[in-house]
């Protein structure tokens, strides 16, 4: 069985002028199904470049990054975006939910993108409220939901496979993920996640 994400021999340069900033120097990194990786370092050590490659967003000088045993070494960027869409899902420090829309419109409209009609993402929207326990603020704007509540974290919404973090925050409420000064992926098996 193939890993959920591998990482191997990850090099990343950039230039400072004519000055060259090796920030990556062949990272290596394999997430198993149900795993959680913390990546612990100072403030310039590579973490959220290390991220960016993961998440297929940014193309290494030289490595592979390999997604549910897929190379993304030599995709173009239609199937780099088709592969961010369907298998890897973001969270930010802020979950930044379009303020025009409710609860359940926010978590529909990724689906919708992502090619799922509209019946099966009010269905999905409906499971993911009801499972937050979030179902009576369904209509609610995110301006007039409590900062205390849960949001409707964009990462179960499509039950994607990875999750790259950049400090996850207070306001991505995961158990056991309160509060993290450092970078996360999680790794989940899409059969299961919620």
């Amino acid at each position: 069985m193939s890993s959920a994400l591998e990482l191997k021999g990850i090099v990343q340069t950039f230039h400072q002028g004519e000055t060259p900033l090796e920030v990556l120097r062949g990272a290596d990194l394999k997430v198993d199904a149900g795993e959680i990786v913390a990546l612990v370092g100072p403030s310039g050590a590579g973490k959220s470049t290390l991220l960016q490659i993961a998440g297929l967003l940014e193309k290494p000088a030289s490595g592979d990054v390999i997604v549910k045993g897929e190379s993304a070494d030599g995709l173009g960027d239609d199937r780099r975006t088709e592969i961010r869409r369907q298998e890897l899902g973001f969270v930010y420090q802020y979950h930044h939910l379009l303020a025009e829309f409710s609860a359940r419109e926010n978590i529909v409209i990724p689906q919708m993108i992502a090619s799922t009609d509209k019946k099966a993402a009010c269905a999905r929207a409906d499971e993911l409220l009801a499972t937050m326990g979030l179902t009576d603020r369904a209509s609610h704007r995110p301006a007039a939901s409590s900062n205390a509540s849960p949001s409707p974290a964009p990462w179960r919404i499509n039950r994607m496979c990875c999750w790259p973090m950049s400090r996850p925050a207070i306001s991505i409420r995961l158990p056991l993920m309160a509060s993290l000064a450092c970078s996360l992926i999680w790794s989940s098996n899409p059969a299961s996640a919620l």
